[in-house]
């Protein structure tokens, strides 16, 4: 019993990626602002200038990986083996709950293909067709639909992301285990690159809101300036005051609410930078705040929220629209607005019924992600943990 117990011990402090409390807080309440960018409902939000740049940040996920990453692995990336072990534990992060949940959606589509066969019923596209096409699926569970192999998001639309920083992430490895120390001076050739190609490669309409074509610069440029954060960080630490920390969110924010889908998006890596770099320091009364028990539960599930919001979004959608059969009333209507068809309701003060809509989306994937949490995303992560642990003594022995 007691060699059972210092043996979860040992393990359970292996599970403990460096953690920086303001920052996964950070990361849950950015998990929280993609969801609402996407939310199926014709909202007060959807008319802000706030929700029109909502959609960057993703690349604060990026900065935030390339700075945890670089914290945790940098100076541990000094051999094949270990950047085996360490490309193996990334695998198991990130592709058991991107396959959960596209086994939730093959579900969905199955249900779709049996109420056309037996019902004639039928909304939108035909079941395993277009986006969600067995090819793509394919696709998607090689981690590949994002690396310009196809020419259109499929399937659950978020996990392009996942895609790229898988791969995003072994770039890192094999340049860390390779140059050490000197990485930064390559982190700076490719942030600039990878900029350089988003600006001339991407259309005006679009810059970084680009995810299946230019996804991988994309997530190249925000993983690498989080490296260079880190570098920065690790050799100038910094003590900002509580001042500084609330004009750094206020900076965030009114950026993104003003960069919009203009050249100026291409920043984005950059703002995040300096928000990271000043929270990581936790040292003013925000980042206290933002340290508080429940945020950071909100931050461990960030995963989770941001791969489940879109199918929480579906299901919520299918029975507002089976209640309004069930009911006989219409009190709905599909919208377009920026390329995005939402619901939005047909009577008096419908903004404010879709804000309450909203809330009970959000609820319902935050409800959701707990639920992936405890029964994906935590057994899967320890089990690729042993799995590496494993593989490296066997290489070790073969060695």
């Amino acid at each position: 019993m007691h060699l059972q117990r210092a043996q979860a011990v040992r393990l359970s402090k292996e599970l403990l990626v460096p953690k920086f409390e303001a920052l996964e807080t950070w990361r849950g309440l950015a998990a929280i602002v993609v969801a609402l960018y996407h939310s199926p409902f014709n909202s007060h939000l959807v008319h802000t200038r706030l929700f029109d740049g909502a959609y960057l940040f993703v690349d604060f996920f990026f900065v935030l990986s390339g700075f945890v990453m670089s914290h945790a692995y940098c100076d541990r990336l000094g051999t094949s083996r270990e950047v085996g072990v360490f490309v193996l534990r990334r695998f198991g992060r990130l592709w058991p709950l991107h396959v959960s949940v596209l086994l939730l959606m093959v579900v969905s589509e199955l249900v779709k293909l049996g109420m056309v066969e037996h019902y004639q019923m039928i909304t939108g596209q035909m079941p395993f067709t277009g986006a969600t096409s067995v090819r793509d699926l394919i696709y998607n569970v090689l981690l590949l639909h994002s690396v310009g192999i196809v020419d259109h998001v499929s399937w659950n639309v978020p996990s392009w992301s996942i895609s790229v920083e898988f791969y995003t992430a072994v770039l890192f490895a094999i340049c860390a285990s390779t140059l050490g120390s000197r990485t930064w001076g390559l982190a700076i050739v490719l942030c600039v690159i990878s900029a350089g190609v988003i600006l001339t490669g991407s259309t005006h309409e679009k810059v970084m809101d680009v995810s299946f074509d230019f996804g991988l610069p994309r997530c190249i440029l925000g993983f690498f300036a989080g490296h260079l954060t880190y570098r920065l960080f690790q050799i100038r630490p910094t003590q900002p005051s509580s001042a500084v920390e609330w004009a750094v969110m206020a900076m965030v924010f009114v950026f993104v609410a003003f960069a919009g889908k203009s050249a100026l998006s291409v920043a984005a890596p950059a703002v995040f930078s300096v928000a990271v770099y000043v929270f990581a320091a936790q040292s003013g009364a925000l980042s206290n705040f933002l340290g508080r028990r429940w945020f950071q539960t909100l931050g461990s599930l960030s995963y989770s929220i941001y791969l489940l919001h879109i199918f929480t979004g579906i299901l919520l959608v299918t029975l507002t629209r089976y209640a309004e059969r069930l009911l006989g009333v219409g009190w709905f209507e599909r919208v377009t607005d920026g390329g995005e068809t939402r619901l939005a309701g047909t009577f008096d003060g419908a903004l404010w019924v879709m804000d309450a809509m909203n809330v009970a989306y959000i609820g319902c994937a935050v409800v959701a992600a707990i639920g992936t949490y405890r029964v994906v995303e935590e057994p899967a992560r320890r089990f690729f943990i042993r799995l590496s642990k494993r593989l490296a003594a066997d290489l070790r022995f073969k060695l």
